[in-house]
């Protein structure tokens, strides 16, 4: 763990830190050097036992400044994440700490990746999480201490390039991510419905034309003439850790059944980072996994994370031989009426933008992902295969013939594993 003030953390850089590293950049690290009123000391932490022993600050942190988009940074969040997706010795955490007169006013939770010889400075918790930030309390200067707090992990972490990824254009992060030499290597939408101006259910269902809702009872009536329909929420212990494994299983299989592949859903890890977080009773998350069964067979399973008033319906899968019954849609309408009967004032869908999520939201908020080349490596790799390969391939398999989707999901898989390969 390195503990430096933070109007002193960079000043002895008295040159770019490399060629990658943009006239403006180096600007701002002067800047960044200015003396404040009331200094924050900065701290960046490495190792898994300094990151643990920031338990009970960082949860009483989130408990009074977190806001509901930021359930990813949570502590317990990233403690699972941890668990399942850095070896126990990991010195790949980088983790920026912001103090005030001792107090912890900020965080900034990034890790490190390795490609090929390069090191990539990245928030925790891919693949798993759906939004990046920093959890900070509120402050005039907000900007300018997250500016030096990540100035401050890219020097002492000595990356080669940063790759802020997910970005809410409202996160606390966006405005430094997007600052100087840094540039969006893609961008998403995220649709929500915000329930809390809706009222009630049945209001919101007023939205929604006489066909559209008839459609969706005749669509209930059919899944329930093959036999009993059953809803079942909030499931925990074993039989939780079970339903996430069924809904992953569930995930899979229709990625295949379209020709795709997926990085995330074909690690292990995964599963047992769901399993984990639903089974948790220490540490818990939020983590809300339901299952809509037909005649005591799984129709339909979603895993959803409910933190501070927000549902973020993170994997949604329907079995195959339920497609045509619209199993999804019917299982997305019950769980949104359960979101208005339990206090939800949010529910997210999260990115991607797809046309079923749209025709439930009030709205979408965007989601970009940052890149921000250090070296002449850094630029190459941030130029050539995040904004340019990777980019060209997700935008060839969206609109690829169905035949061609899946010699293209799979160099897009082994694309990605070569560039985040680990030594």
């Amino acid at each position: 763990m390195f503990a430096v003030p933070a109007e002193t953390a960079l000043s002895r850089i008295d040159t770019p830190l490399s060629s990658g590293w943009s006239p403006r950049a180096t600007a701002q690290v002067a800047r960044a050097t200015a003396p404040v009123a009331e200094p924050e000391v900065l701290q960046l932490v490495t190792k898994r036992a300094d990151f643990e022993a920031l338990e009970a600050e960082w949860t009483a942190l989130f408990d009074r400044a977190g806001r509901s988009e930021q359930m990813f940074q949570t502590f317990n969040w990233l403690w699972h994440w941890a668990n399942h997706f850095t070896p126990e010795d990991t010195r790949d955490l980088a983790i920026v700490t912001i103090r005030r007169h001792g107090r912890l006013v900020g965080v900034l939770p990034l890790a490190i990746e390795r490609m090929l010889g390069l090191r990539q400075l990245v928030f925790m918790g891919a693949p798993v999480s759906q939004y990046g930030d920093a959890v900070i309390e509120a402050m005039v200067s907000r900007d300018d201490v997250l500016a030096r707090a990540l100035d401050f992990a890219i020097v002492e972490a000595r990356v080669d390039v940063v790759r802020l990824a997910k970005v809410r254009d409202d996160a606390a992060i966006a405005v430094v991510a997007a600052r100087g030499a840094a540039f969006v290597t893609g961008a998403e939408e995220a649709p929500y419905i915000d329930i809390a101006t809706a009222g009630t259910f049945a209001a919101y269902e007023q939205r929604f034309s006489t066909k559209a809702r008839k459609n969706r009872r005749r669509l209930e009536r059919r899944l329930e003439e093959r036999g009993r329909v059953e809803a079942t929420w909030n499931l925990t212990g074993k039989v939780g850790a079970d339903a996430a494994i069924a809904t992953l299983t569930l995930k899979r299989a229709w990625l295949k059944s379209r020709g795709q592949l997926s990085r995330a859903f074909a690690d292990p890890c995964t599963d047992r980072f769901f399993a984990a977080i639903a089974a948790a009773e220490q540490r818990p998350v939020g983590a809300a996994i339901a299952l809509l069964t037909s005649k005591g067979e799984i129709a339909n399973a979603a895993i959803s994370v409910v933190v501070k008033g927000r549902q973020a319906l993170h994997i949604l899968a329907y079995g195959l031989k339920f497609e045509k019954c619209a199993a999804g849609i019917l299982h997305v309408e019950k769980l949104i009426a359960h979101a208005f009967e339990n206090g939800v004032t949010t529910f997210d869908f999260l990115a991607p933008r797809h046309d079923y999520k749209l025709e439930w939201a009030d709205g979408a908020v965007r989601v970009a992902d940052y890149a921000l080349p250090v070296t002449r490596a850094g630029t190459v790799y941030a130029r050539v295969y995040l904004a340019f390969v990777r980019e060209t391939l997700k935008a060839a398999l969206k609109a690829a013939p169905g035949v061609a989707k899946a010699p293209l999901s799979l160099v897009q898989r082994y694309a990605g594993a070569i560039a985040t390969w680990r030594r």
